[in-house]
């Protein structure tokens, strides 16, 4: 079997089969992860139980996704993938991109964040929000605008010295809607449509990019507010225990966290976290295009500080 080899999230990987949207590297490159098209043990398959169909403990994770099989991840080394007969190869690739590399970031102790992540003066600000936010679309904006690009849906942070939590990168795509793609200029049928249910297109690129971890410098998070909102946008700092609950509520895939018995090694981390790093909220007033307006906030975080 052909063997694929990439770096995502400070990771060398060996894969069975092809992810283009991730860097390659060199086939002899010290590999961290294995991800293997293989048969799962049958009592790991057994010991799924009822919530969300997952089986979790602090080395090993197992789930199931109906239109590919089983995933296995053992200790956040490798992802071993059961396919079923008539899977969907598309979707396999984005388990593994998501929940798959997601659980297994979790499993080697980072802590993995809904969000994407921007460079601002060589520190990393990641962009979070509930769907349909615009997240990527700032990130989208700012990298046209010059600002480097570390992750567009998940972001990594690895905690590589005593209070010195870093970004890691992720690789050089963005997902946009149809209308802010058109609104950018692309031509959508230079894109890859990715996703039938939210009508999103891939964006694929090079320059720009930053293939480095880099310090955390700050959070924003984007929020849509009401109609009857007075101005375009307002900007304010999350303090006190709402920074947590900011945390927590864009952590990708925290239930894991609580299934693990990591919870308490996550609420210490997050505190280590939020003494030294702010979280900026945006709301913005739906139908007005304030792009601009976040991009100048977001190039003057450090007057805000």
């Amino acid at each position: 079997m052909e063997k694929y080899y990439y770096t995502v999230y400070g990771e060398n990987i060996e894969c069975d089969f092809e992810i283009p949207e991730l860097v390659s590297i060199p086939p002899d490159s010290d590999i961290t992860i294995h991800i293997c098209l293989e048969d799962i043990p049958p009592e790991i398959l057994a010991g799924q139980n009822s919530i969300k169909d997952v089986l979790a403990t602090p080395k090993l994770c197992c789930f199931e996704i109906e239109s590919v099989g089983y995933y296995f991840i053992q200790e956040g080394k490798r992802i071993s993938i059961q396919c079923n007969k008539d899977f969907d190869p598309y979707k396999r690739k984005i388990f593994t991109l998501g929940s798959a590399l997601g659980i297994a970031m979790i499993l080697k102790g980072r802590i993995p964040i809904h969000g994407g992540t921007v460079v601002q003066n060589d520190k990393a600000v990641i962009i979070t929000g509930d769907a349909g936010a615009g997240k990527s679309t700032i990130s989208t904006a700012l990298r046209l605008d010059g600002m480097g690009f570390l992750a567009d849906d998940v972001s990594v942070l690895d905690k590589k010295s005593d209070n010195n939590w870093i970004v890691e990168p992720a690789y050089p795509q963005q997902k946009l809607c149809r209308d802010a793609a058109v609104s950018f200029g692309y031509e959508l049928s230079d894109l890859i449509y990715i996703d039938e249910e939210r009508d999103k297109f891939a964006v694929r690129f090079s320059e720009g990019f930053v293939n480095k971890g880099l310090p955390l410098k700050a959070f924003v998070e984007l929020n849509l507010g009401e109609d009857n909102q007075k101005e375009d946008l307002i900007i304010s700092e999350i303090l006190g225990t709402d920074k947590i609950k900011c945390m927590l509520k864009n952590t990708y895939r925290s239930f894991i966290f609580n299934m693990i018995g990591f919870a308490p090694a996550l609420m210490k981390n997050y505190i280590e976290i939020l003494n030294q790093t702010p979280i900026y909220k945006i709301t913005r007033k739906p139908g007005v295009d304030t792009t601009k307006k976040i991009i100048n906030m977001i190039r003057g975080l450090d007057e805000l500080k």
